[in-house]
């Protein structure tokens, strides 16, 4: 711990990271040439007030005198556009940059998987009558890395902004191939190390937590209230806070004013309790398209009408509950798939008795 935070090194394999050489003239012109980019669409003072919001925070630092005359690495940066999201501007670390064969992520073990299931997360969540969500707000920015693995870190801000200064990230990036599970890794300690009095909280964290976001429901709603408050507890231990609270339960809810929230990618309503699955981000697979290349004409007009007729088709809404309240006995399984020479799908649903004589179906 240092400063009430969690500091890592990073799993380096045999040979690295003396085997990256200092690659900080391509950052240089990729720099450069992304400033352009970012002036011609009128995004870069947005841009730079996003790097120097990350200065601010110390998950960037300046260069102290000594290092500056160090060679390093020198991860390249871009945004990303979130505008579902509060903080509409997201800066991406790309540790998949190569430099004479080699990039960052191939010094790198990934590590063990701790990572929960998807599919575990989001079934648990289902199961009982008030549902809870929250997300951990900037987790991985909560952590700090050794300051020997922060010389393979280093970036350029903006040229214009800043001066042409160098810094360095403080936090592991988002873009290193382990920097998932070390985040889980450092979350599931502090869980473990306070499990003897915050028990439900430790579990919530080791078992219904999938990356920033922890869910689960309850049949009580005084054990979700006990099991958020324990949650924020074990948290705080290490600098971590959950950002919001949501819940179907008015008395759970902690964001009354908010009707809807996301939860890993879907949109629940909390006063219906049912989630609109959306598949809202797409990628355009064509061979020889590059991450910076621009599309053509005829590429662009294809994504449009792709996008089109994908939002007609991709949005439906289903019960967060996979459990009726006055269900009866227990369910059938069902499931229907289909396919042609470019495409497949597939369902599956349950079915319920009811007390009222109907049949219920739950996807």
């Amino acid at each position: 711990m240092q400063d009430g935070r969690m500091t890592v090194e990073m799993p380096w394999k045999p040979g690295f990271p003396e085997a990256l050489e200092c690659n900080k003239p391509q950052a240089e012109i990729r720099l450069m040439s992304q400033e352009k980019r970012l002036i011609k669409n009128g995004t870069f003072d947005e841009y730079s007030e996003e790097i120097q919001k990350l200065i601010d925070s110390c998950f960037v630092r300046e260069l102290y005198p000594e290092e500056s005359r160090d060679e390093g690495w020198y991860l390249q940066h871009h945004a990303v556009y979130q505008l579902h999201k509060s903080t509409k501007v997201r800066i991406v670390w790309n540790s998949a940059a190569k430099f004479n064969g080699l990039c960052l992520n191939d010094g790198f073990y990934k590590g063990p998987g701790f990572l929960n299931s998807l599919l575990y997360c989001l079934l648990h969540w289902r199961m009982k009558s008030i549902g809870i969500a929250g997300d951990v707000q900037k987790m991985f920015n909560q952590i700090l890395m050794a300051e020997k693995d922060q010389r393979y870190h280093r970036l350029y801000a903006c040229l214009i902004y800043l001066s042409n200064s160098s810094s360095a990230v403080a936090v592991p990036s988002f873009g290193d191939k382990p920097a998932p599970d070390i985040a889980m890794m450092v979350v599931r300690t502090l869980a473990n190390t306070f499990k003897e009095e915050e028990p439900i909280g430790a579990q919530l964290i080791n078992c219904r937590m999938y990356m920033d976001d922890v869910i689960e429901s309850f049949d009580k709603s005084e054990l979700a209230i006990a099991a958020m408050d324990q949650v924020d507890r074990i948290l705080r231990k290490g600098s971590f806070r959950i950002k919001e609270w949501h819940s179907n339960d008015p008395s759970v809810d902690r964001c009354p004013e908010d009707k809807q929230t996301r939860v890993l990618g879907h949109v629940w309503d909390k006063a219906t309790d049912s989630v609109a699955i959306q598949l809202d981000k797409f990628r355009l697979v064509a061979s020889g398209v590059g991450w910076d290349d621009e599309l053509s004409e005829e590429q662009i007009k294809m994504w449009k009408g792709y996008v089109h007729e994908m939002n007609q088709l991709i949005e439906f809404r289903l019960a967060r509950m996979i459990k009726p309240e006055d269900s009866l006995g227990d369910p059938q399984l069902h499931g229907f798939s289909d396919a042609s020479e470019s495409a497949l799908g597939s369902v599956i649903w349950l079915k319920w008795n009811t007390s009222h004589g109907e049949l219920k179906f739950v996807i």
